[in-house]
């Protein structure tokens, strides 16, 4: 059985000029150092929906469907791969979270939301799911950190059946339905 050392083991080993310690060290090193390829998984890993469907947990909104949940993000289309970003089928709404919008890029690649194509594709896909019956809006990372995004969520949730049932959930919807103009 191999022991496993941290960097910081290591690096103190290796000060002791134990031959084998400063090799391992410098293994574990070029190890730990993200390649360009990994940098870009990480970027494009820094979803903002965590911190949208935990704001709108607090307002005491229903566990919607999305990439973290149980059963993973909803596919509503027959033939098409699609996904929803956010989805309560419950109440037939959806959210879709459109990255890249403010700088046009995501790490290093345009924001495939913004090349023609895929802005075309998207509004297939959403003509497709309001067809289908599902009231889906888009919002931008921006919108989520200002609370925009929660606002639009409580009016169309609101709108289609749900409520708040305690205080503080009422307190709540009604700290984020103010960063809502009108």
């Amino acid at each position: 059985m191999g022991a496993n050392f941290t960097l910081k083991d290591l690096e103190k080993i290796g000060k002791k000029n134990v031959s084998a310690a400063k090799a391992a060290l410098e293994i574990k090193k070029q190890k730990s150092k993200s390649t360009p390829a990994q940098k870009k998984i990480k970027e494009k890993t820094k979803s903002k929906t965590p911190v949208l469907i935990s704001k709108l947990l607090l307002a005491g909104v229903p566990m919607p469907r999305w990439a973290d949940h149980s059963d993973g993000e909803f596919k509503f289309h027959p033939k098409r791969r699609w996904a929803l970003d956010v989805y309560w089928e419950e109440f037939g709404v959806a959210i879709e979270i459109e990255g890249g919008v403010s700088s046009h890029m995501i790490g290093d690649r345009k924001s495939r939301h913004l090349t023609k194509t895929g802005y075309e594709n998207d509004r297939e896909k959403y003509f497709e799911a309001a067809m289908m019956g599902i009231f889906q809006f888009s919002v931008t990372p921006e919108m989520i950190n200002d609370n925009r995004a929660c606002a639009m969520a409580l009016r169309a949730l609101t709108l289609k059946g749900w409520t708040p049932t305690t205080n503080t959930q009422k307190q709540v919807a009604e700290g984020y339905l103010a960063a809502l103009p009108g």
